[in-house]
Protein backbone atom coordinates (compact mmCIF):
# COMPACT_ATOMS: atom_id res chain seq x y z
CA UNK A 1 0.00 0.00 0.00
CA UNK A 2 1.26 3.77 -0.53
CA UNK A 3 0.99 6.70 1.54
CA UNK A 4 -1.98 7.88 -0.44
CA UNK A 5 -4.31 4.76 0.54
CA UNK A 6 -4.08 5.34 4.25
CA UNK A 7 -5.62 8.69 3.22
CA UNK A 8 -8.81 8.03 2.49
CA UNK A 9 -11.81 5.91 4.56
CA UNK A 10 -11.98 2.38 3.47
CA UNK A 11 -15.08 0.93 4.49
CA UNK A 12 -16.02 3.37 7.25
CA UNK A 13 -19.42 3.26 7.37
CA UNK A 14 -19.88 -0.59 6.81
CA UNK A 15 -22.87 -1.85 4.93
CA UNK A 16 -26.05 -0.39 5.05
CA UNK A 17 -29.07 -0.40 3.37
CA UNK A 18 -29.70 3.62 3.85
CA UNK A 19 -26.90 6.00 3.41
CA UNK A 20 -24.74 7.55 6.24
CA UNK A 21 -26.01 10.78 8.06
CA UNK A 22 -22.59 12.68 9.67
CA UNK A 23 -22.77 14.85 12.44
CA UNK A 24 -20.77 17.43 13.51
CA UNK A 25 -20.21 17.14 17.91
CA UNK A 26 -22.95 19.97 17.86
CA UNK A 27 -25.27 17.99 16.35
CA UNK A 28 -24.29 15.66 19.13
CA UNK A 29 -25.46 17.82 21.67
CA UNK A 30 -28.84 18.57 19.93
CA UNK A 31 -29.76 15.48 19.50
CA UNK A 32 -28.46 15.01 23.82
CA UNK A 33 -26.66 12.01 23.14
CA UNK A 34 -23.83 13.61 25.10
CA UNK A 35 -24.44 16.90 27.38
CA UNK A 36 -21.99 19.62 27.27
CA UNK A 37 -19.57 19.46 30.41
CA UNK A 38 -19.13 15.34 29.07
CA UNK A 39 -18.44 16.39 25.37
CA UNK A 40 -15.76 18.65 26.66
CA UNK A 41 -14.11 16.31 28.92
CA UNK A 42 -13.58 13.83 25.74
CA UNK A 43 -12.54 16.87 23.83
CA UNK A 44 -9.88 17.35 26.30
CA UNK A 45 -8.94 14.12 26.11
CA UNK A 46 -9.15 13.61 22.15
CA UNK A 47 -7.42 16.91 22.40
CA UNK A 48 -3.85 15.10 23.71
CA UNK A 49 -4.35 12.23 21.40
CA UNK A 50 -6.03 9.60 23.82
CA UNK A 51 -7.03 6.59 21.83
CA UNK A 52 -10.48 5.64 22.15
CA UNK A 53 -13.29 2.91 21.43
CA UNK A 54 -16.73 3.73 21.28
CA UNK A 55 -18.78 0.92 22.21
CA UNK A 56 -22.41 -0.10 21.90
CA UNK A 57 -24.11 -3.92 21.56
CA UNK A 58 -26.49 -3.02 19.23
CA UNK A 59 -26.27 -2.01 15.56
CA UNK A 60 -27.17 1.16 14.13
CA UNK A 61 -26.47 2.65 17.71
CA UNK A 62 -24.42 5.63 16.36
CA UNK A 63 -21.26 3.99 17.24
CA UNK A 64 -19.65 5.30 13.92
CA UNK A 65 -21.75 8.66 13.60
CA UNK A 66 -20.00 9.46 17.09
CA UNK A 67 -16.46 8.41 16.47
CA UNK A 68 -16.27 10.25 13.27
CA UNK A 69 -17.97 13.59 15.01
CA UNK A 70 -15.24 13.03 17.76
CA UNK A 71 -12.31 12.64 15.21
CA UNK A 72 -13.02 16.50 14.96
CA UNK A 73 -11.45 17.42 18.40
CA UNK A 74 -8.06 15.42 17.36
CA UNK A 75 -5.01 18.25 17.10
CA UNK A 76 -5.02 19.90 13.83
CA UNK A 77 -1.69 18.30 12.89
CA UNK A 78 -2.86 14.78 13.43
CA UNK A 79 -2.57 12.44 10.07
CA UNK A 80 -5.63 10.31 10.07
CA UNK A 81 -4.34 6.68 8.82
CA UNK A 82 -7.45 4.72 7.37
CA UNK A 83 -6.87 0.89 8.23
CA UNK A 84 -8.03 -1.82 5.79
CA UNK A 85 -10.33 -4.25 7.76
CA UNK A 86 -9.02 -7.51 6.89
CA UNK A 87 -6.11 -6.40 4.34
CA UNK A 88 -4.27 -4.61 6.29
CA UNK A 89 -0.94 -4.67 6.35
CA UNK A 90 0.80 -1.85 8.67
CA UNK A 91 3.16 -1.16 5.97
CA UNK A 92 2.90 2.46 7.19
CA UNK A 93 4.62 1.23 10.58
CA UNK A 94 7.54 0.71 8.28
CA UNK A 95 8.46 4.02 6.34
CA UNK A 96 10.46 6.01 7.49
CA UNK A 97 8.87 9.35 7.01
CA UNK A 98 6.18 8.04 9.38
CA UNK A 99 6.05 10.33 12.49
CA UNK A 100 3.85 8.18 15.10
CA UNK A 101 3.12 10.82 17.27
CA UNK A 102 0.99 12.71 14.33
CA UNK A 103 -0.34 9.37 12.95
CA UNK A 104 -4.15 8.45 14.78
CA UNK A 105 -5.00 5.22 12.83
CA UNK A 106 -8.95 4.80 12.37
CA UNK A 107 -10.10 1.06 12.80
CA UNK A 108 -14.05 1.40 11.13
CA UNK A 109 -15.30 -1.32 13.65
CA UNK A 110 -13.15 -4.23 15.68
CA UNK A 111 -15.70 -7.58 14.45
CA UNK A 112 -15.28 -10.05 12.54
CA UNK A 113 -18.89 -9.14 10.47
CA UNK A 114 -17.12 -8.44 7.46
CA UNK A 115 -13.49 -8.40 5.58
CA UNK A 116 -13.82 -4.53 5.57
CA UNK A 117 -13.63 -4.57 9.74
CA UNK A 118 -10.63 -5.16 11.48
CA UNK A 119 -10.09 -8.90 13.49
CA UNK A 120 -8.23 -11.40 14.50
CA UNK A 121 -3.86 -10.69 14.79
CA UNK A 122 -4.20 -7.43 13.19
CA UNK A 123 -5.87 -6.04 16.62
CA UNK A 124 -3.16 -6.90 18.37
CA UNK A 125 -0.19 -5.37 15.95
CA UNK A 126 -2.63 -2.13 16.29
CA UNK A 127 -2.23 -2.45 19.40
CA UNK A 128 1.84 -3.25 19.31
CA UNK A 129 2.31 -0.15 17.55
CA UNK A 130 0.60 2.19 20.80
CA UNK A 131 4.18 2.31 22.92
CA UNK A 132 5.75 3.61 20.16
CA UNK A 133 3.30 7.13 19.92
CA UNK A 134 0.64 5.78 17.36
CA UNK A 135 -2.91 6.22 18.85
CA UNK A 136 -6.01 4.99 17.71
CA UNK A 137 -9.57 5.27 17.38
CA UNK A 138 -12.91 2.21 16.24
CA UNK A 139 -15.75 0.77 17.58
CA UNK A 140 -16.96 -2.26 18.98
CA UNK A 141 -19.92 -3.82 19.75
CA UNK A 142 -19.87 -3.97 23.90
CA UNK A 143 -22.32 -2.37 26.04
CA UNK A 144 -19.64 -1.76 28.75
CA UNK A 145 -16.14 -0.60 29.06
CA UNK A 146 -15.83 -4.70 31.16
CA UNK A 147 -17.32 -5.97 28.16
CA UNK A 148 -14.81 -3.87 25.86
CA UNK A 149 -11.92 -5.67 27.55
CA UNK A 150 -13.49 -9.10 28.09
CA UNK A 151 -13.71 -9.03 24.19
CA UNK A 152 -10.00 -7.60 23.22
CA UNK A 153 -8.50 -9.78 25.52
CA UNK A 154 -9.64 -13.01 24.34
CA UNK A 155 -9.19 -14.86 21.61
CA UNK A 156 -8.63 -14.41 18.60
CA UNK A 157 -7.38 -11.12 19.47
CA UNK A 158 -5.32 -11.87 22.46
CA UNK A 159 -3.97 -8.06 23.25
CA UNK A 160 -1.90 -8.73 26.38
CA UNK A 161 -2.93 -6.81 29.52
CA UNK A 162 0.50 -5.04 29.07
CA UNK A 163 -0.12 -3.51 26.24
CA UNK A 164 -3.89 -2.71 27.28
CA UNK A 165 -3.27 0.92 28.73
CA UNK A 166 -2.74 2.13 25.05
CA UNK A 167 -6.42 2.55 24.84
CA UNK A 168 -7.27 5.39 26.66
CA UNK A 169 -10.66 6.10 26.63
CA UNK A 170 -13.84 4.06 26.37
CA UNK A 171 -17.02 5.40 25.54
CA UNK A 172 -20.21 3.28 25.69
CA UNK A 173 -23.51 4.25 23.99
CA UNK A 174 -27.10 3.04 24.36
CA UNK A 175 -30.21 3.20 22.21
CA UNK A 176 -33.53 2.78 24.14
CA UNK A 177 -37.43 3.89 23.28
CA UNK A 178 -38.66 6.47 24.85
CA UNK A 179 -42.06 8.30 24.25
CA UNK A 180 -42.74 6.23 20.63
CA UNK A 181 -39.26 6.88 19.64
CA UNK A 182 -35.78 6.03 19.82
CA UNK A 183 -33.13 7.98 21.63
CA UNK A 184 -29.26 7.51 21.53
CA UNK A 185 -27.54 8.28 24.88
CA UNK A 186 -23.76 8.35 25.97
CA UNK A 187 -24.29 5.59 28.77
CA UNK A 188 -20.63 6.42 30.06
CA UNK A 189 -17.25 7.49 29.47
CA UNK A 190 -14.25 5.86 31.10
CA UNK A 191 -10.16 6.55 31.57
CA UNK A 192 -7.82 3.53 31.45
CA UNK A 193 -4.71 3.87 33.28
CA UNK A 194 -2.16 1.03 33.99
CA UNK A 195 -3.13 -1.47 36.99
CA UNK A 196 -3.52 -4.62 38.68
CA UNK A 197 -7.06 -5.33 37.98
CA UNK A 198 -8.48 -7.33 35.42
CA UNK A 199 -6.44 -7.18 32.34
CA UNK A 200 -4.01 -5.06 33.47
CA UNK A 201 -5.94 -1.44 33.52
CA UNK A 202 -7.95 0.59 35.86
CA UNK A 203 -11.66 2.09 34.69
CA UNK A 204 -11.69 4.97 36.39
CA UNK A 205 -15.57 6.39 35.33
CA UNK A 206 -16.17 9.68 34.53
CA UNK A 207 -19.62 10.37 33.31
CA UNK A 208 -22.65 7.65 33.66
CA UNK A 209 -26.09 8.40 32.14
CA UNK A 210 -28.92 8.24 33.94
CA UNK A 211 -32.35 6.89 32.54
CA UNK A 212 -34.73 7.55 35.22
CA UNK A 213 -33.60 11.62 35.09
CA UNK A 214 -31.79 11.36 31.56
CA UNK A 215 -28.98 13.29 32.77
CA UNK A 216 -25.60 12.29 33.11
CA UNK A 217 -23.87 11.80 36.49
CA UNK A 218 -20.29 13.44 36.23
CA UNK A 219 -18.31 11.52 38.13
CA UNK A 220 -15.14 13.19 36.79
CA UNK A 221 -15.58 15.59 40.37
CA UNK A 222 -14.90 12.99 42.18
CA UNK A 223 -11.34 13.02 43.92
CA UNK A 224 -9.95 9.64 42.62
CA UNK A 225 -11.57 10.73 39.02
CA UNK A 226 -9.77 14.08 39.77
CA UNK A 227 -6.43 12.86 40.49
CA UNK A 228 -6.24 9.96 37.63
CA UNK A 229 -7.20 12.69 35.02
CA UNK A 230 -4.02 15.24 36.55
CA UNK A 231 -1.92 11.70 36.42
CA UNK A 232 -3.07 11.25 32.60
CA UNK A 233 -2.92 15.21 31.24
CA UNK A 234 -0.34 16.33 33.69
CA UNK A 235 -2.12 19.14 34.85
CA UNK A 236 -3.28 19.74 38.51
CA UNK A 237 -7.30 19.11 38.74
CA UNK A 238 -7.37 22.97 38.98
CA UNK A 239 -5.88 23.72 35.86
CA UNK A 240 -7.75 20.70 34.27
CA UNK A 241 -10.83 21.83 35.95
CA UNK A 242 -10.06 25.18 34.17
CA UNK A 243 -9.95 24.26 30.83
CA UNK A 244 -12.59 21.88 31.04
CA UNK A 245 -14.75 24.36 31.98
CA UNK A 246 -13.08 26.80 29.08
CA UNK A 247 -14.06 24.06 26.07
CA UNK A 248 -17.85 23.62 28.07
CA UNK A 249 -18.14 27.38 27.52
CA UNK A 250 -16.81 27.00 24.42
CA UNK A 251 -19.22 24.09 22.67
CA UNK A 252 -22.46 26.30 24.84
CA UNK A 253 -21.70 28.90 22.79
CA UNK A 254 -21.26 27.29 19.61
CA UNK A 255 -24.51 25.65 20.09
CA UNK A 256 -26.13 28.81 20.85
CA UNK A 257 -24.94 31.05 17.86
CA UNK A 258 -26.35 28.19 16.19
CA UNK A 259 -22.86 26.77 14.17
CA UNK A 260 -23.66 22.99 13.69
CA UNK A 261 -22.92 22.30 9.62
CA UNK A 262 -19.46 20.12 9.97
CA UNK A 263 -17.09 22.18 8.49
CA UNK A 264 -17.98 25.41 9.94
CA UNK A 265 -17.44 23.61 13.66
CA UNK A 266 -14.56 21.68 12.61
CA UNK A 267 -13.25 25.40 12.01
CA UNK A 268 -14.50 27.03 14.97
CA UNK A 269 -13.03 23.97 16.93
CA UNK A 270 -9.55 24.13 15.34
CA UNK A 271 -9.47 27.86 16.31
CA UNK A 272 -9.78 27.14 20.03
CA UNK A 273 -6.57 27.39 22.25
CA UNK A 274 -6.54 26.20 25.26
CA UNK A 275 -3.91 27.66 28.03
CA UNK A 276 -2.42 24.33 29.38
CA UNK A 277 -1.44 21.10 26.75
CA UNK A 278 0.42 19.17 29.15
CA UNK A 279 -0.34 15.32 29.22
CA UNK A 280 2.40 12.80 31.09
CA UNK A 281 1.65 10.02 28.69
CA UNK A 282 2.90 11.61 26.04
Amino acid sequence: MTASDYEEPFGWWGWHWQPPQPLSVVQLLDARSFDTETLALVWALLARRASVIVGAEPPLAGKTTTLTALLDFLPADTQPTYLHGHYETFEFAADPATEPRRVYMLANEMSDHLAIYFWGARVGRLFSLLPAGYAFGSTIHAETVEDVLDILAAPPLNVPDRLMPGLNLVINLVLRPRGGRTIRRCSAVHLLLPGDEQHGVRAIPLTAWQPESDTQAHHYTQPAAQAALAQWTGLEPAAFAAEHAARTAYLRALQAADEREIAEVRQLLAAFTPAAKSNDAE
